[in-house]
């Protein structure tokens, strides 16, 4: 597998207090990074978390030199939007936890039938005796997996579209379910990273990931 790449440097500021962004704020102070946690609701916040609530975010992003953006806050949020503006490294949580952990990744995305076929990656791979781990769109969040796994562990994630529109670097095996006689549209990149995961032909409606209708 390809090297991944080096997180930017911190001070971290984390964009929403959800699942993600609990799991992608706890797995950076482990490193020993300074985190802030902001969301712009009234969430129930974790003892062991610096966050602030009810707020846009702006003013803590004055203190920050990098974000993860949780995949429910949208890009034009006030906050992501000022991040992109000053050109302030923005990471998606997914790749956050891919770029912590050093595991093979499988990631499945596209029309219908991710999730099924994320769980039979799981079963295939717990029925053969292999650890495995099935994260992302459902399961544990990906970042929440960093210090918790078996080294020999393949993580299968499924990835919506809101997990994957922050995506800057992350090389890894990627299945798409696709329509019936279209070509695979796994990259050269994921090719070239690990093996490739033959997903079955789903349903000839658009894609639809996480909410979102995608080409």
């Amino acid at each position: 597998m390809r090297e991944r790449p080096p997180l930017p440097p911190g001070p971290w500021l984390v964009v929403g207090l959800a699942r993600s962004g609990i799991a992608a704020a706890r797995s950076l102070q482990a490193r020993g990074e300074r985190v802030v946690v902001v969301d712009a609701g009234r969430p129930d916040v974790p003892d062991d978390l610096e966050a602030h609530v009810a707020t846009d975010g702006l003013a803590q992003l004055h203190g920050a030199r990098a974000v993860v953006k949780s995949p429910g806050v949208p890009r034009q949020a006030p906050v992501i939007a000022a991040a992109r503006e000053r050109g302030i490294p923005l990471l998606g949580e997914l790749e956050l936890g891919w770029r912590l952990l050093g595991n093979e990744f499988v990631a499945v995305t596209g029309t219908n039938g991710k999730t099924t076929t994320v769980e039979l990656l799981g079963h295939i791979h717990r029925e053969a005796g292999l650890p495995v781990a099935v994260a992302g769109n459902v399961g544990t969040a990906v970042s929440g997996l960093v210090g918790n796994l078996d080294p020999a562990a393949v993580v299968v994630c499924e990835a919506s579209s809101f997990q994957l529109e922050d995506t800057r670097a992350r090389a890894t095996t990627t299945s798409r379910s696709r329509r019936p006689g279209s070509r695979s549209t796994t990259s050269a990149a994921a090719r070239g990273a690990s093996r490739s995961v033959p997903v079955a032909s789903s349903t000839t409606a658009p894609a639809t990931c996480g909410g979102t209708t995608s080409p």
